[in-house]
């Protein structure tokens, strides 16, 4: 009988340890994208931090939601400026789906080169909820180039800014020009 709460006990304290703990350095972000007032499903859209750091991924559903990933198992974004990317994803894959199979899918344009309307934001500790909207591309925009990417790649971060995060880049197609920023703070 011994053994058995030992063993219990024992189990409990390494499953409590399992569980991914809430960092003062990230908040929880969530938002909801639109075009047209419809809910956009199967966007990426990636969080990257001005100052550095590891990136925030995102993906919407079908109703247009979504809640930002910074490790498998941790939601959140780094708190601070972030500037924007996205891009539209092929869906649901078979799940026996190859990597070059994966690779050769063409990914979606976004329906007349609409882009999204902010494309750098501020995190806050605690909660934060964006709503996005697909806009139509500024005056003499090319709409077939317009809406893979909202901001030219972020500046190189400082060595010590996440040196010891490596940098992930999913679902980005680069852009010649980046439309201007405008940022929104979460209330």
């Amino acid at each position: 009988m011994i053994l058995l709460r030992i063993a219990i006990g024992s189990c409990l304290l390494m499953t409590i340890g399992c569980e991914p703990q809430p960092s003062s350095k990230l908040g929880q972000v969530t938002g909801t994208v639109f075009h047209d007032g419809v809910p956009v499903p199967n966007m990426a859209i990636e969080f990257h931090p001005v100052s550095g750091g590891r990136p925030s991924l995102a993906f919407t559903n079908d109703s247009g939601q979504f809640e930002a990933i910074y490790l498998a198992n941790v939601p959140g974004a780094k708190i601070g400026t972030h500037d924007i990317r996205y891009e539209l994803t092929p869906g649901k894959l078979a799940a026996d789906i190859s990597p070059a199979e994966m690779l050769e899918i063409e990914r979606p344009k976004i329906a007349n080169g609409a882009i999204l309307d902010l494309t750098r934001v501020t995190v806050k500790q605690g909660s934060n909820h964006f709503e996005f909207q697909l806009i139509p591309p500024p005056e003499g925009q090319v709409p077939e180039e317009a809406g893979y990417e909202a901001m030219a790649p972020p500046a190189d971060p400082s060595p010590e800014a996440g040196a010891d995060e490596p940098e992930v880049m999913l679902f980005v197609q680069p852009v010649e020009e980046a439309p201007p920023a405008n940022e929104f703070t979460p209330e």
